[in-house]
């Protein structure tokens, strides 16, 4: 490498090839060069020297190009003492020359922001990623929640849907020409999905229990308990507490409970000394737990709103059998032939024309059975409709006890669930 000097001046070429040969493969050097014009030092050269990938310094054909070549006829100014061999337009014309021979337009950043600091590019990067994940938490969250409000609306169309099927269903069933066996109150389908089912039943088929309390039909219930597992002794003292709640109070029987046995418990309200209004109250009796706990089912044995007598065209096997004081066994074949009576296709079940054919079928007559036939009928008044409306899995019902005589129908029951 080459270049002019007087008195000793430092040659910027080999500045510059002293500060690049410190530089690894990529490295950052800062290039000051000053000319003293006058007594005051000019800034020639400030520049920020960025090398990528340097090539070896021992190869010279790299820099064996660059001359720096000051004119002969300019008075050379001084630099800490020394004669400097160029003046400041050389040095210009030796940085132009360094930006295109030496390293090139890429490496030679002169402005000292081109590059911006490392913590503030990784702060802007941390920033836009949590903004980034802001947005997507946001997102997600609303789409979760417009799936959820979706659902709900869906859920309620169909429970809607359902409670109109099971409301048309029961004005199907009030009809007094549809028969209970009717194949268009089962399983009636509107879509594949949409159906209602309709079930009429006789409120005789269940024992009263405000009229069997009232008429002191206690041994009847007696069977009825023990034949669901309660010893006599509870069954009986269960009969004294029923019977309690419903009469008078201060008249207190053997193995009753009136409202000092009820405070002790903390319920200094009760009983209710009047007859039951739901089924619902039966539960609150002392004693009756134990029902609940062998027959969870319990109050598909009983109703307030029939007449008090047993409709043997309907009632069950486990009703029969204490009312006519006979075996279960006697009063489950009786039911079965009963329904085999029924003749393939028929719309309307058998009907017993009288009790007596009914008894005869059992073995028994309605003289023989005494005052026991005086809770016994072959039709009923009154009638359940439990009509359910379906649509896929929600299901909607309806159940009414109510008259189907043709007329204006009397409700003695709502329930809807």
């Amino acid at each position: 490498m080459r270049s002019y000097q007087k008195s000793g001046a430092p040659s910027l070429t080999r500045q510059i090839h002293s500060g690049v040969r410190n530089l690894n493969r990529r490295e950052t050097t800062r290039i000051s060069v000053y000319a003293l014009i006058g007594s005051r030092p000019f800034p020639i050269l400030n520049s920020q020297l960025i090398i990528d990938n340097c090539p070896p310094l021992h190869r010279p054909d790299k820099w064996a190009h660059t001359e720096i070549r000051p004119p002969h006829s300019t008075v050379m100014p001084r630099f800490r003492g020394k004669a400097v061999s160029w003046p400041p337009h050389s040095i210009l014309n030796a940085k132009q020359s360094v930006d295109k021979n030496l390293l090139g337009n890429k490496l030679l950043r002169s402005s000292p922001i081109a590059h911006r600091p490392l913590s503030t590019s990784a702060f802007a990067l941390l920033a836009v990623l949590w903004c980034v994940g802001i947005m997507t938490v946001t997102v997600l969250g609303l789409i979760f929640f417009v799936s959820l409000q979706l659902d709900e609306d869906i859920s309620r169309s169909k429970d809607f849907r359902a409670n109109q099927l099971a409301q048309s269903g029961l004005a199907l069933g009030l009809h007094p020409q549809v028969q209970p066996l009717d194949p268009i109150l089962k399983d009636h389908a509107f879509s594949s999905i949409e159906k209602f089912d309709v079930t009429i039943q006789s409120e005789g088929s269940r024992y009263n229990l405000n009229l069997m309390l009232k008429n002191n039909h206690t041994d009847v219930l007696t069977r009825l308990w023990t034949q669901w597992g309660l010893s006599p002794i509870d069954a009986q003292a269960l009969n004294d507490c029923l019977q309690d709640w419903i009469g008078p109070a201060k008249a207190k029987r053997l193995d009753g409970a009136e409202q000092s046995e009820y405070a002790a418990l903390g319920f200094p309200d009760l009983p209710a000394n009047r007859p039951f209004q739901s089924l619902d109250e039966v539960t609150q009796v002392i004693g009756f737990d134990k029902i609940v706990k062998l027959r969870p089912d319990w109050q598909n044995y009983f109703t307030l709103w029939s007449n008090g007598l047993l409709d043997l065209n309907e009632a069950p096997a486990e009703l029969i059998a204490p009312t006519l004081n006979i075996s279960l066994k006697s009063a489950q074949d009786f039911v079965d032939a009963r329904s085999k009576r029924n003749p393939p296709g028929s719309l309307t079940p058998y009907q017993f024309p009288s009790i007596n054919d009914a008894l005869q079928m059992m073995g028994q007559s309605q003289s023989g059975i005494g005052q026991t036939a005086a809770l016994l009928t072959v039709s009923s008044p009154i009638s359940r409709i439990i009509s359910r409306g379906i649509v896929d899995r929600h299901i909607h019902t309806i159940v009414a006890v109510t008259t189907r005589n043709g007329k204006t129908p009397a409700y003695y029951l709502w329930q809807e669930f």
